[in-house]
């Protein structure tokens, strides 16, 4: 509006400058009328003059003649010749006179027309110009707000990044802190699982043996089912003969071993609960950093898919709101399926309807499609976001390392869980002995009924809980459980669960 006052004021300038000068032109006009009839009267005059003059110059020529020498005459000529000259020069001044007040009436009557249309186009013009002008700045304007906006919006992403760097870094370090614990429980375990295996087998070379029927023995054989590898090693029908099987007869006074065991039992079977709840919660945990990894990558891929898109050099706000998911998928450890180790019976996951997932190659193929060198973008210049988007992008590498970082924790953890395994597989496996040829009974037989109440309770112990067995399951190892799980029953209820669970009947050898 400012603009528009003062073009306003200026053309009112400008029109009475305009009439100013006409009346100035109208004034001159009138002066020259005025010497026009000056010079027309001082002509008239000059004409007399002149025409009287001649005659007397004919009368004075008449007169020369007769006298050429006076010098009156000479004066005379010499006037008149003077007179003669201003009269032209006079005429000659009243002609020009004349033509200018002819030129100004023609620009009084038919130009100023078009003086005025000059002058409006001319006014047109400069308006013209102010508009763009006014335009020019409403872009610049715009353009200003619009980088504002995407600065603020850049801001707050960063602070969102820094935000989630930080969750990330936390996350690490609980997650290092619990591999910490988990080896030294680890560790721990070990060493009581070794001292345990040396307290059975000096207990097991100083107990008497008795024989017991034969029936028992072939029902109780006949209740076993094939079970995993780790329960196949520590069986102990496979190194004698179907016909010779022997039993021991527990009585109250041999429950000693019985109670180690129990002992190893329960410390096998909280071992391999804690090992598959780590197990459960780094799945969890790799899972999350992988998806946050994943929604960083699409992030990403997509501000540069819009920016070869979009002619503008600088994306919109919508496309960076879309764009930009601050971490929203983060949620807590329900979102993720629960990990169960390899181990576990398929009739279980059958019976429980457990969705099986095996993390051990997740992310590979992403880390390996991630590290491909990826094409150099040629940014255009004047854009002041670029640097901070490679520092995203930079960012992002450090979290790939950090994932492959945690991939590799994983998969040592993963074997030194199996070769813990395999250790309690293979001590299991040495205590196993051969029978006697001769049918009778020696310290050692005390040992395979260990080691086999030992592959009993490995079978239940990938299970979780012995709540999860089928009915079956439950009165086949039900005293044997019970027994384990209640720490105040008395010795005399002991013994008789034992006595009634592992009494066998000796078989007697035919031919």
């Amino acid at each position: 509006m400012e603009a528009f006052s003062k073009q306003a004021q200026a053309q009112a300038a400008a029109h009475m400058k305009d009439r100013s000068e006409v009346e100035s032109l109208k004034a001159r006009i009138r002066a020259a009328q005025e010497e026009a009839q000056e010079f027309r009267s001082v002509a008239a005059n000059a004409r007399q003059v002149a025409q009287t003059r001649s005659q007397e110059r004919a009368m004075q020529e008449a007169e020369a003649d007769q006298s050429d020498d006076d010098e009156d005459t000479m004066l005379l000529k010499q006037k008149i010749k003077a007179q003669q000259d201003q009269l032209d020069r006079l005429l000659e001044i009243f002609r020009r006179q004349q033509e200018q007040v002819v030129k100004l009436q023609d620009q009084l009557s038919g130009r100023e027309e078009e003086r005025q249309k000059v002058l409006k186009r001319e006014v047109e013009a400069k308006l013209k110009d102010r508009e763009s002008q006014v335009e020019a700045l409403l872009r610049q304007l715009r353009c200003a707000e619009e980088e504002s906006r995407e600065s603020m919006e850049l801001r707050s992403q960063l602070r969102d990044f820094a935000e989630q760097s930080i969750n990330r870094d936390h996350v690490l370090a609980e997650m290092r802190s619990v591999f910490k614990q988990q080896a030294a429980v680890d560790g721990l375990q070990q060493e009581r699982l070794f001292m345990v295996l040396e307290d059975l087998k000096s207990f097991s070379w100083n107990r008497p043996w008795h024989p017991v029927n034969e029936m028992e023995a072939s029902s109780l054989r006949g209740d076993e089912s094939p079970t995993d590898v780790n329960a196949s090693a520590v069986h102990v029908c496979e190194a004698g003969s179907a016909a010779k099987q022997v039993q021991v007869d527990l009585d109250p006074a041999n429950a000693l071993p019985v109670v180690y065991r129990r002992r190893l039992l329960q410390q096998l079977e909280d071992l391999n609960i804690e090992k598959a709840l780590l197990e459960k919660r780094a799945a969890r945990e790799v899972q999350d950093l992988e998806s946050l990894v994943k929604l960083q990558q699409d992030d990403l891929r997509r501000r540069r898919e819009a920016k070869s898109d979009s002619p503008k050099p600088l994306p919109k706000k919508q496309e960076m709101t879309q764009d930009f998911v601050v971490e929203s998928d983060w949620q807590g450890e329900d979102d993720v399926l629960p990990v169960v180790p390899v181990d576990v019976q398929s009739a279980w996951f059958a019976a429980q309807k457990v969705e099986f997932h095996d993390i051990s190659s997740d992310g590979e193929d992403v880390l390996d499609a991630e590290q491909r060198p990826e094409e150099v973008q040629e940014y255009p210049a004047g854009l002041h976001y670029v640097q901070r988007v490679a520092e995203l992008e930079a960012q992002s590498d450090e979290l790939k390392q950090c994932l492959e970082a945690l991939h590799a924790s994983e998969s040592a953890l993963r074997r030194e869980s199996q070769e813990k395994n395999d250790l309690i597989a293979v001590l299991l496996r040495k205590a196993k002995l051969p029978d006697s040829e001769t049918g009778g009974f020696n310290a050692a037989s005390l040992w395979l009924v260990i080691a086999e109440g030992c592959g009993e309770i490995a079978k239940l112990l990938p299970k979780r809980c012995f709540d999860l067995l089928p009915a079956a399951s439950k009165k086949t190892f039900g005293p044997l459980h019970f027994l384990a799980k209640n720490g105040k029953l008395k010795t005399r209820r002991r013994s008789e669960s034992l006595s009634g669970l592992w009494k066998r009947p000796q078989k007697t050898t035919s031919g």
